[in-house]
């Protein structure tokens, strides 16, 4: 589970010192529980874990045994044929036909009658090619072999499959930081306000469907399979997910099930107040800019968890034994998140727009979300979530959000 950590309470836009500040608006907690790594139910559907065993095969009987061969004389002997060939095949014949028991015993004797007339004898069978026979048993063949003679190969070997990346190598070198530059998608602001959660659930998910129609081609370029995620838009607490508990002001992303789950009740209320405030107008389009910059971090996690980073962040963070090494590392998932949210934003900047005072609330935004004020530094500084944020928007390219290959400075 990936949650939007909150950060320090914001003090309000440096622009309009002046003016009554806005409520704070609490920041979504994002990034995975920490521990042993998740299960993810790649491909395993709603049960979230692998397919039980299928059922045994049904009772089967055991089909009914040959018919018996008959043990004659003359089967015995026909069976004999391939082995002492043609020669033997007369003889053995005769003798067959002239035994009467039909036993094993070839040298059976012969009834006992006194012939009135001296029999002439018949003629000697004449085989093919002619031969005398002979009562001798037919030599043993020795099978001959040659040789073969030893022949060039005509094609090449085949060359082995290239070893599959290891962790280390997916976080730093996968094909999805090789994308190039995103274009935009002609993605536009929903015309729905937050003010309930019908309209709230529009807006998010208008922005949804634009994330999903901007990232497919460039995932698939990245030679990455592209899944569009699911989307829960909470009004308040969720009940239990494959992650755990959602809870109300806080959105999250589940990589099990790969689900986003948008807080939407913490931008109504602030919406619904912001007539209270002499600067209503900067209230509404913070809350704007807040739900559309979370979604699209939340957006980036999802994306980290299509191309295989996120698995291998978990396999390597899993194998950590310092503490500050797991939380550095977690800091470089979360600004990487960001950095990737922050690239769709500034594809879109035109047509969404993020521009004038809808840029003015982002970068405020951006500048102010940071972990100085939590108990663990999981998300990184104010300044280094800036840096990473600017630098997405700026550049529109995922190689430039490469936070695995950072030096500590830069993910503190």
């Amino acid at each position: 589970m990936s949650n939007y950590q909150q950060y320090g309470p914001p003090q309000g836009p440096p622009h309009q010192p002046q003016q009554p500040l806005p409520p704070a608006f609490p920041q979504h907690q994002y990034g995975q529980q920490y521990g042993a790594p998740q299960q993810s139910g790649y491909g395993w559907g709603p049960q979230f874990g692998p397919p039980g065993m299928p059922p045994g095969p049904p009772g089967w009987q055991r089909p009914p045994r040959p018919p018996k061969r008959r043990n004659t004389g003359l089967l015995v002997s026909l069976g004999m044929l391939g082995v002492l060939g043609v020669v033997a095949l007369v003889t053995v014949i005769g003798v067959a036909l002239n035994n009467k028991g039909g036993g094993d015993d070839p040298t059976t004797s012969q009834p006992n009658w006194t012939p009135t007339a001296t029999p002439t004898p018949p003629p000697e069978p004449t085989y093919y090619p002619t031969s005398t026979a002979s009562t001798e048993p037919p030599p043993t063949v020795q099978p001959t072999t040659t040789r073969p003679t030893p022949t060039r190969p005509t094609t090449r070997p085949t060359t082995p499959p290239p070893d599959k990346p290891n962790d280390r190598q997916i976080v730093t070198k996968d094909g999805f930081y090789y994308i190039g530059l995103l274009p935009g998608s002609n993605c536009r602001e929903s015309k729905g306000r937050q003010t309930a959660i019908g309209p709230a659930a529009v807006y998010i998910g208008t922005l949804k469907k634009c994330l999903d129609r901007n990232w497919a081609a460039p995932v698939r370029r990245g030679r990455d399979n592209f899944r569009a995620p699911s989307l829960v838009v909470m009004n308040g607490t969720v009940g239990m997910t494959p992650c755990g508990g959602g809870s109300a002001f806080r959105s999250f992303y589940c990589s099990t099930n790969q689900t986003i789950y948008m807080d939407a009740l913490t931008g109504i209320r602030q919406y619904n107040k912001s007539s209270q405030y002499t600067n209503a107008a900067q209230v509404r389009m913070f809350v704007r800019m807040a739900t559309s910059q979370t979604m699209a971090h939340e957006y980036g996690h999802h994306l980290q968890e299509i191309s295989g980073i996120l698995p291998a962040y978990y396999n390597l963070r899993y194998e950590l034994t310092s503490y500050d090494a797991k939380l550095e590392l977690s800091r470089r998932k979360e600004l990487q998140a960001s950095c990737f949210g922050a690239v769709f934003m500034g594809a879109n900047r035109n047509t969404y727009p993020v521009t004038g005072a809808a840029r003015r609330e982002w970068n405020w935004l951006v500048i102010h979300s940071g972990d100085e004020y939590d108990t663990e530094r999981t998300h990184g500084s104010r300044i280094v979530h800036s840096y990473w944020s600017q630098r997405g928007f700026n550049s529109r390219n995922t190689n430039l959000c490469n936070t695995f290959t950072s030096g500590s400075s830069l993910v503190r």
